[in-house]
């Protein structure tokens, strides 16, 4: 039976007294998620990043003799338990390289857009990375160690679709994740305008673009956006590059990983921003 829209009000009245969460503004956040992360840097990072909020860590005996206990400050000292490597394995899963070392603690705060454009405002230079469609924790891991390394200044993802923070993650990113700023935004394309207009330009990585990236001169300011190795980057978001470049490969390959073409192009933006102040 098909009923009107106003049939289909009066029984929604009839069957509830109130419609559920009917003031959104009231409504409760969700707290924050808790995850387990493991191995010796992503645990060490993780305990001396000030923002961090530890709840519980693990350790072996075996692993508690490589550690220096001497330097953890009394309130990480007093949350230690020693225990079993088959409690670990428990835990995290005994695939998991977890080195006998784990820590429960609380997904990081995301940080504010605005809060990035005020550190980039004091520099002359700038590279903040932003993935589009890219969905493998292991992939996002690997790209925050190298932006780490290749001194960017943040990563951007998007809300929907982008994997959490997790132990995955953060085992491929060797203690990075706790080292530099990771982004997730509700509407990239938005957050890539507003970049845009405190003086970013975007440059976007595409197997198939025509300038190679060693050929085009990279912007001081840069957004470095990379999609997927199947999709690429979305149609909404390529829309918003200003310009876009490939890497050097052979053309019987298809494609990079995505974090191995991260790394790469990260590489040479650091490479001619070095060239520039010799």
């Amino acid at each position: 039976m098909i009923h009107t829209i106003r049939e289909i009000g009066l029984i929604y009245k009839m069957r509830y007294k109130k419609p559920p969460n009917h003031d959104f503004r009231k409504a409760k956040k969700p707290a924050k998620e808790i995850i387990w992360l493991y191995g010796i840097h992503p645990v060490n990072a993780a305990l001396t990043n000030p923002n961090r909020e530890i709840i519980s860590l693990m350790i072996t005996e075996n692993t508690i003799k490589k550690l220096r206990m001497d330097l953890l400050p009394d309130e990480i000292k007093n949350l230690i338990s020693i225990v079993d490597k088959s409690k670990i394995d428990s835990i995290v899963g005994e695939d998991k390289v977890h080195q006998g070392i784990i820590v429960e603690t609380k997904a990081q705060k995301n940080p504010e857009l605005d809060d990035i454009i005020k550190i980039c405002a004091s520099k002359k230079y700038s590279n903040i990375i932003i993935l589009d469609n890219i969905t493998d924790p292991h992939n996002i891991g690997a790209i925050s160690r190298s932006a780490y390394g290749f001194e960017a200044t943040a990563i951007i993802l998007p809300k929907n679709g982008a994997p959490l923070e997790s132990g995955t993650m953060a085992k491929a990113a060797s203690g990075a994740l706790d080292l530099i700023p990771i982004l997730r935004v509700t509407n990239l394309n938005r957050s890539i305008n507003i970049l845009q207009k405190n003086g970013f330009w975007s440059v976007g990585l595409e197997s198939k673009a025509k300038t190679e990236i060693s050929d085009e001169k990279l912007p001081n300011k840069c957004l470095l956006i990379l999609g997927s190795e199947g999709r690429g980057i979305r149609k909404l978001v390529r829309e918003n590059c200003d310009t876009f470049v490939r890497l050097p490969v052979s053309e019987d390959l298809e494609s990079l990983n995505v974090s191995t073409a991260a790394s790469i192009a990260m590489y040479e933006w650091q490479r001619q921003i070095r060239q520039r102040e010799q």
